[in-house]
């Protein structure tokens, strides 16, 4: 997505941020909106995991 490692460190911390606050207002209306946030986190939890253990594999491909 980006070019150098910089620009991730720039960027994720601002798209957390505004994922959090997204995911705050979408739980705070109702019951469901709430379980619906939880879901949302889950997913993307099991997203980001899957994401690492495929770099880091990507990465010790390399070492060979």
């Amino acid at each position: 997505m980006f070019l150098h490692g910089h620009e991730t460190l720039l960027v994720t911390p601002l798209v957390c941020l505004a994922a959090g606050h997204a995911l705050a207002v979408l739980a705070r209306p109702s019951r469901g909106g709430w379980w619906t946030a939880a879901g949302l986190v889950a997913a993307l939890s099991v997203q980001g995991l899957y994401g690492q253990w495929q770099a880091v594999a990507a990465q010790l491909g390399n070492a060979r």
